[in-house]
């Protein structure tokens, strides 16, 4: 699972989050919300990725949606499956943030983590970053871990 921390030029930085972002008058059309215009974009903003492009893409699909907390907002978390292993999105990232410092832009992100979605590294990362994490987030990796763990369970069952 890749996520990031906030940048310290950003409004919440060191906040560790998925990509994503607030909704804008550009994400609304005819009066209706378009989540997934605004998801698209934010990949774009925050991980120069394209979850329509079939060479690197292999899902994209809402997952989770996450609602009350501390702030009371509704979360809806998309689910974006690569082909690229952790090294090779590293590698694209890192060519991503030198397209924005040719810019003069500075990624939103400050820090990028690729975790692996099973139950000890998903609560080995939780235990260690929990002060800065995003409301959402130890749900959200819990889940996906739990998630990844009955998809391995069925891909065994006869």
């Amino acid at each position: 699972m890749i996520f990031g921390a906030m940048g310290a030029h950003t409004s919440r930085p060191g906040v560790i989050q998925c990509c994503g972002g607030g909704i804008d008058h550009n994400d609304i059309t005819d009066g209706v919300v378009d989540i997934e215009h605004n998801t698209v974009k934010e990949l774009g903003e925050e991980l120069g990725l394209n979850p329509y492009d079939k060479d690197i893409v292999n899902e994209f699909s809402p997952a989770y949606l996450k609602t009350g907390g501390p702030t009371g907002k509704m979360t809806l978390a998309y689910v974006l499956r690569i082909k690229l292993t952790s090294p090779q999105f590293l590698q694209h990232y890192e060519e991503f943030v030198k397209k924005l410092e040719d810019d003069h832009q500075e990624p939103e992100f400050g820090q990028i983590f690729c975790i692996d979605m099973d139950t000890d590294s998903v609560e080995a990362f939780i235990a260690e970053s929990e002060d800065k994490l995003n409301e959402y987030m130890a749900v959200l990796l819990r889940a996906a871990a739990d998630a990844s763990r009955l998809w391995s369970i069925r891909l065994f069952l006869p």
